[in-house]
């Protein structure tokens, strides 16, 4: 293999305009249904832990750095008190049939 090519007198492939060409995908009323599912999905609940000095918009308290803070559109940043996650448990990453399990008993997570 060469260290380097000349494209200086190279042509366009005369032949891509022969196989671009638009494609109909017949889908099945289920298929269509389960689209239409996913976008009127909710978003999952995000939980961030601050890296500077934060405080809870709601309730006034000063959280500190390194807090566990839930952030709300139009409120701010929350702590889980006031977010009502307070009773959640952390789970490290790496257990996947913790996961599986904790998901299947409990509907939330964050």
């Amino acid at each position: 293999m060469k260290k380097e090519y000349d494209f200086s007198k190279a042509k366009k492939n005369p032949y891509t305009k022969l196989f671009k060409r638009p494609v109909t995908i017949r889908l099945d009323d289920e298929v269509a249904t389960m689209k239409g599912q996913t976008q009127s999905k909710p978003d999952d609940l995000k939980v961030f832990i601050s890296s500077r000095e934060s405080k809870c918009d709601e309730c006034g308290e000063d959280l500190g750095k390194r807090a566990w803070i839930m952030l709300h559109g139009d409120k701010g940043a929350l702590c889980l008190t006031c977010a009502d996650l307070d009773h959640l448990v952390f789970l490290p990453s790496g257990d996947a049939a913790l996961t599986r399990r904790a998901r299947k008993y409990s509907r939330l997570s964050a």
